[in-house]
């Protein structure tokens, strides 16, 4: 009997990409994808944006780092409109989340293959 190949972790973290991505749209966004930015306040079709980039994979997931955004200018034109983003998460979550999120940005993490699995069937739910 042929044993089943796992997935690559890359393949894994496209996978979650996408269903998080999804899940940060559907919450942010009305049932056609349009939602108010929450950069620039424009109503827009919205794509998941990040206030501290993907690279940063503590933070890539994390639901408080991620809102809907316009396309343009905001999410690409813009890099992302940084200092209106702060002041969104501010806003919404305070102080404290900004200042973890800007000290978790740094912090090393390895996610394994379960981990990411995991967080697929969470945001995928």
């Amino acid at each position: 009997m042929k044993r089943k190949k796992l997935k690559s972790l890359k393949s894994l973290r496209a996978k979650l990409d996408r269903a998080f991505s999804l899940f940060i749209r559907r919450r942010d966004a009305d049932e056609n994808g349009y939602g108010n930015c929450r950069t620039c306040g424009r109503w827009a079709v919205l794509q998941c944006g990040h206030f501290i980039k993907r690279q940063h994979s503590r933070v890539r997931w994390d639901e408080r780092n991620a809102a809907g955004q316009c396309a343009m200018p905001c999410n690409h034109g813009l890099g992302g409109a940084q200092d209106e983003f702060a002041h969104y998460i501010l806003t919404r979550y305070g102080q404290e989340t900004l200042d973890e999120l800007m000290r978790l940005k740094h912090s090393p993490v390895h996610f394994t293959r379960s981990d990411l699995e995991a967080m697929i069937e969470r945001f995928s739910a």
